[in-house]
Formats: C-alpha cells, sequence, structure tokens
C-alpha cells in the first residue's frame, strides 16, 4: 500500500485561497463584458451606421467620471498600503475616500445617462449601450458595498486579515477602473 506523505505548506500565503476566488471571479466578469465588447462590434460592424443617425453623445462628463474612478484606484492602493503596514484606522480612511469617488462616478453616469437621446429600447445601439453602462453602474455599485464592509471588519474586532481583505477588494476596484477606461474607449473614442 501506497504510503501518503505530508509536507509543511509553508509557500502559502495567508488569504491566499480568497485572492485567488477573487482573481477566478474578475476573470468570470472580464467574460461578461468581453461578451458585452463583442455585441458592440459585431452588430457595429453589421450596420450601416454606428452609433446610428440621432444617437448623440458628448465624452465630457464621461471623461471626468471615468478620470475620478481611475484616481480612486490610487487611494484604494493607498488603503492596501496603510493595512499591510497594520495602520486599519488609515486604511479606512483611503476605502472610504475610495468609496466617495465611486459615489461621485456613480452621480455623473446617472446624469449622463438623463442627459442620453436614446434609450434601451430605441435600437440595438442603445441596448448594448444601456446594458453594458448599467451593469458597470451595479458593479461600482457593489464595490460601494464591499467597501461598506470591509470599513466596518477594520473598524470592528474582527480576526480577518486587514492586509488580505484590503488587497481583494483593491482588485476588484482595479477592475472596476480599467473596464471604465475602456468602456469610454470604445463607446466614446473609438465609436
Amino acid at each position: 500500500m501506497a504510503s501518503v506523505v505530508e509536507t509543511e505548506r509553508t509557500s502559502e500565503a495567508p488569504g491566499a485561497p480568497l485572492s485567488i476566488g477573487a482573481v477566478l471571479f474578475l476573470a468570470s466578469d472580464l467574460l461578461l463584458f468581453a461578451g458585452f465588447f463583442a455585441a458592440y462590434f459585431t452588430i457595429g460592424a453589421a450596420s450601416d451606421e454606428w452609433p446610428p443617425a440621432g444617437v448623440e453623445i458628448d465624452s465630457a462628463r464621461p471623461l471626468i467620471f471615468t478620470v475620478v474612478l481611475v484616481a480612486s484606484a490610487l487611494t484604494v492602493w493607498r488603503g492596501v498600503v496603510a493595512a499591510r503596514a497594520g495602520r486599519r484606522s488609515e486604511a479606512q480612511a483611503w476605502l472610504i475616500a475610495t468609496g466617495v469617488s465611486g459615489l461621485a462616478f456613480i452621480g455623473g453616469t446617472l446624469l449622463e445617462f438623463a442627459d442620453l437621446s436614446f434609450d434601451i429600447d430605441t435600437d440595438a445601439y442603445g441596448s448594448v449601450y444601456w446594458i453594458t453602462f448599467g451593469v458597470h453602474l451595479l458593479h461600482v455599485a457593489a464595490g460601494l458595498f464591499l467597501i461598506g464592509v470591509v470599513v466596518a471588519l477594520l473598524r470592528g474586532k474582527s480576526r480577518a486579515p486587514a492586509d488580505v481583505i484590503v488587497t481583494v477588494l483593491a482588485y476588484f476596484w482595479y477592475f472596476l477602473a480599467g473596464l471604465s477606461v475602456a468602456l469610454f474607449l470604445v463607446f466614446y473614442v473609438i465609436q
């Protein structure tokens, strides 16, 4: 009968399963948005005019709020640095600043939605636009919820490793910031 030799696992960092799970989740999320981009480019390639006549979009406001979301990647990074150094209060402050930026992004996006000249049911462009940006907006809202949860964990007497939970949150926030840049480039620059 074969014997089982146990070896000590010293190479695995604390929280590694959580980090791996987060990366797998983000990979699946990337596939979701890849499908939205594929729909945008496929429908656009099959259309005589893309975006269709009557679609008027101004890029100034979306650019400003894309920059706000990208800048918030720096504040979440500062939160990671603080958490890794064991400065929980400082990490909380940086995460709250990140949350304020996320709220500004949501507000700017909702203002943009209110000014659009088309709806989700106007045409294929409207459908792809509203679904893609709507799902992105829901992701930012989910990120704000997660920021609230992590800040609460940092304030309480949680034994959860602050550096790990803040880092995993940061992965998600970096994804949102990068996605915001991609959405801006595709819908407002490349068209």
